[in-house]
């Protein structure tokens, strides 16, 4: 079984319970890091807002990228053919 460890939220102090939220995240090296929130917790909205974003980046990174590569590809395909 793998070990998780808590963090306490510094902001609500949250214990685990069906109306908190679990945030986890694998550690380096192995383990969980877990840390729950409370539904009104500012570092909970926070992580949430980050999260978005990150995503948010991803999916536009990604619309570039399949813009992008297929025209590469073929113009290296075009140089490479003699």
């Amino acid at each position: 079984m793998t070990e998780t460890e808590r963090v306490d939220c510094t902001d609500c102090f949250a214990l685990p319970g069906p109306d908190n939220t679990r945030i986890a995240y694998v550690k380096t090296g192995g383990g969980i890091s877990e840390t729950w929130h409370a539904p009104d917790c500012p570092a909970l909205a926070i992580t949430q807002i980050n999260m978005e974003e990150g995503s948010k980046r991803v999916r536009e990174q990604d619309a570039w990228a399949r813009g992008v590569f297929p025209a590469a590809h073929e113009r290296l395909r075009k140089a490479a053919t003699p």
